[in-house]
């Protein structure tokens, strides 16, 4: 099983390192709205109580997150895209995602995405690989 927390806060705020993720080697590579949406929408979990929740009504993110503005899952999309004021609180709410091995399998960890292997930076093709975990 793979697992993916949604960083983005960190992406931007290691730009000028250009590193997110050594061990697993995803360099500056941005999901678009599409994949975000998807992710939340069919991996998606709450942290409660150190407990794993599924995302299943609006009303669990409106008990935790409606102090913030956060009612649906909507909202938490559009602050996880946008990284807004409330990103933090988001990703904290949050279960890391548990995504799947791609079908095809990944051509190991050492060579590098441009070099015909899995690590590096995927830049937007990140979407294609969410799209084969997801």
């Amino acid at each position: 099983m793979w697992k993916k927390e949604e960083v983005k806060q960190e992406w931007m705020e290691v730009e000028e390192m250009d590193v997110v993720d050594a061990e697993y080697g995803k360099w500056n590579s941005n999901p678009n709205l599409k994949s975000i949406k998807e992710l939340i929408y069919k991996k998606g979990y709450a942290k409660i109580d150190k407990r794993k929740v599924p995302l299943t009504d609006n009303n669990i993110i409106e008990q935790e997150l409606g102090k913030f503005g956060i009612v649906c899952t909507e909202d938490m999309v559009h602050q996880i895209d946008n990284v807004g004021p409330h990103f933090k609180e988001v990703v904290k709410f949050m279960w890391p995602f548990e995504l799947n091995k791609p079908a095809d399998g990944l051509k190991g960890s050492k060579t590098l995405y441009k070099d015909g292997g899995d690590t590096g930076s995927r830049e937007d093709l990140i979407n294609e690989l969410i799209n084969r975990m997801n």
